[in-house]
């Protein structure tokens, strides 16, 4: 396959973009798709590559598969048709309440109507999530993020997440590289995000074990705006009192190395194999400076701003923002399709952008 521009996908390892893919397969069928079913990326296709596109028609659907060589790259389904214009797509989010939840969530920000309603977590963007029309995401889109809204009224545990390495030796496909955005902060509300000072794995087991890990943490008083890193490995936990917004890898993989007494499973053998029992390193910015790790991107916007998306998450995190005819109120999220999209209202919003190659690029 043959391709004139390839910018973005990616300076100095370029990949044929998966909308090209897709074009090439609709091309293929000889009708116009309406809407794609299910799409699995199975691998990549590099400039200058041939493939074989085989599409098998069923009445109005579609089935299809890519080939480069003996390798499948590409499958799914498709309903021919005419192309409907295509805006933002809503999610139902996925709510979770552990022990640690406020009540912010439901009683600020809409996510349950029942009076004293506490909610840790709002899974925003997930694979399991639902679209109003009951489709799981993960069957329409591949996006290789979650993003979730925290609501933390007690402290969570002294916690690792595994790199990509120990997570796929653990059985799960990705680790958990996370960042938060500090949304709503009470006096002296903070989070811990590396040790004060270097440990040894053995020290941190003991000193775990004995609870004097507590005066090892390298806590941190947080104010609203502030973004914070937490590359896998950093020992880390969150303090009662702050709300977040949080994005990271699609896993939710996490061992415990300390637990406040609570009396919940730890997981020291696990975290002990991938900590990082030093100092965290500068992992603090604002949102008013562009922030990025290889596999994610967050970017605050308001109204006045042009999103060039390419499969992107936007969540409203205070008043609400309009994006073309859709109204986004205070913690709503919607999926941005590839597209220019201005944004209008009176709000502030956070834009979550993959940045990682590989079979799971959303098209």
């Amino acid at each position: 396959m043959r391709f004139p521009v390839f910018d973005g996908h990616f300076p100095g390892n370029p990949l044929v973009p998966g909308a090209a893919l897709l074009r090439e397969v609709e091309r293929a069928a000889g009708r116009p798709f309406a809407r794609l079913e299910r799409v699995r990326f199975l691998g990549v296709v590099r400039p200058g590559q041939d493939v074989e596109i085989e599409v098998t028609a069923e009445g109005e659907r579609a089935r299809f598969r890519m080939r480069r060589g003996d390798d499948e790259v590409l499958r799914g389904s498709a309903v021919f048709g005419e192309k409907q214009e295509e805006g933002p797509i809503r999610l139902v989010p996925t709510l979770a309440r552990p022990i640690w939840a406020g009540d912010r969530l439901a009683r600020e920000w809409g996510k349950d109507p029942a009076p004293g309603a506490r909610i840790g977590e709002s899974w925003e963007v997930w694979r399991e999530n639902r679209l109003p029309d009951g489709r799981r995401l993960g069957d329409v889109l591949d996006f290789p993020l979650l993003v979730k809204l925290l609501d933390v009224r007690e402290t969570l545990s002294v916690q690792v997440h595994p790199d990509d390495a120990a997570a796929r030796a653990a059985g799960h496909a990705h680790g958990k590289h996370e960042a938060w955005v500090v949304l709503r902060a009470e006096p002296g509300a903070r989070v811990a995000v590396g040790l004060r000072r270097s440990l040894s794995v053995d020290e941190i087991r003991e000193r775990a074990l004995s609870g004097a890990i507590e005066a090892d943490l390298d806590w941190r008083e947080v104010s609203v705006g502030q973004v914070i890193d937490v590359p896998p490995g950093t020992i880390h936990a969150i303090g009662g009192g702050v709300m977040l917004y949080e994005v990271q890898q699609p896993c939710d993989l996490t061992w415990r190395l300390y637990d406040w007494g609570r009396g919940r499973p730890l997981h020291l053998a696990e975290a002990l194999g991938v900590v990082r029992g030093g100092p965290a390193t500068d992992p603090v910015r604002t949102w008013d400076e562009p922030f990025a790790t290889p596999l994610f991107s967050i970017e605050r916007v308001g109204p006045g701003h042009r999103v060039n998306a390419r499969w992107e998450a936007l969540t409203v995190v205070e008043g609400e923002l309009h994006v073309g005819a859709t109204r986004l109120a205070l913690g709503e999220t919607a999926l941005l399709p590839p597209g220019d999209w201005d944004l209008v209202g009176d709000g502030i919003g956070l834009i979550a952008a993959p940045r990682a190659s590989g079979s799971n690029d959303p098209v």
